[in-house]
C-alpha cells in the first residue's frame, strides 16, 4: 500500500509522463498544496499508460493556487473513489481542464470530481458513473442511517465552485446522480 506517489508544493511543476501509475488503497496519487497566490502549482498528465486506483483512493488532490491539465484515462473497479478533488478558499483556487475519460462505472460509491471553491473546471470528455454504495454490510440491505450511503456521482461543486461539461455523463447506477452543487 502507498499512501503518496508525488506531493508538490508552492509553486511546483508536475509533468506526468509515467506509462504506469498504481496508487493503493486509502493513497493518493498526487498532492499539490499551495498556501499564498504568489505562486501556482502546475500538473499536466502527457501519459497514455495505464492507472491502477485501490479501494478508497484520490488520483489527484490540489488546495490553493493550481493550473492543472489531465490528459490521462482513467478507470477503476474500486470502490469509493475520487478522481480530482480541487480545493480553494476566496482567491487562492485551481483550474482543472480533463480531456480525457474518467471510468468509474464499474465501481461503487465515488465521485469522479470534487470541487470546493476553485475558479473552473472544464470538462472535455466523458464521466462513467457507477453504482451508490447503499448496502450495509452487516444486513444485506439498504442502509437505515442515510449518512451510510456511499453515492456514485459524476461531478460535485461547492462553496463556488465552477464545473463546464463539454461531453456527456453517464450514469449506469442505482441511486447514482451526475452531477450536484450546492450554492453559496
Amino acid at each position: 500500500m502507498n499512501l503518496l506517489d508525488f506531493y508538490g508544493l508552492n509553486g511546483a511543476d508536475i509533468t506526468d509522463s509515467a506509462s504506469k501509475i498504481t496508487v493503493g488503497a486509502k493513497s493518493f496519487g498526487f498532492i499539490l498544496e499551495n498556501e499564498t497566490t504568489a505562486t501556482t502549482n502546475k500538473y499536466t498528465s502527457t501519459g497514455a499508460g495505464t492507472v491502477s486506483l485501490g479501494d478508497d483512493s484520490v488520483f489527484l488532490y490540489s488546495n490553493g493556487q493550481a493550473s492543472l491539465t489531465n490528459g490521462r484515462d482513467i478507470s477503476s473497479n474500486s470502490k469509493r473513489l475520487i478522481g480530482f478533488y480541487i480545493k480553494g478558499n476566496g482567491t487562492n483556487r485551481g483550474d482543472l481542464t480533463n480531456n480525457a475519460t474518467i471510468d468509474f462505472s464499474n465501481s461503487k460509491g465515488k465521485y469522479r470530481n470534487i470541487c470546493t471553491r476553485w475558479k473552473k473546471q472544464q470538462i472535455m470528455e466523458e464521466s462513467l458513473v457507477g453504482d451508490t454504495d447503499s448496502i450495509d454490510p452487516a444486513t444485506g440491505k439498504t442502509y437505515t442511517d442515510v449518512s451510510k450511503i456511499i453515492y456514485g456521482i459524476g461531478m460535485a461543486a461547492d462553496n463556488g465552485g465552477h464545473i463546464i461539461n463539454n461531453n456527456e455523463i453517464r450514469v449506469y447506477g442505482d441511486k447514482s446522480i451526475g452531477y450536484v452543487w450546492k450554492k453559496v
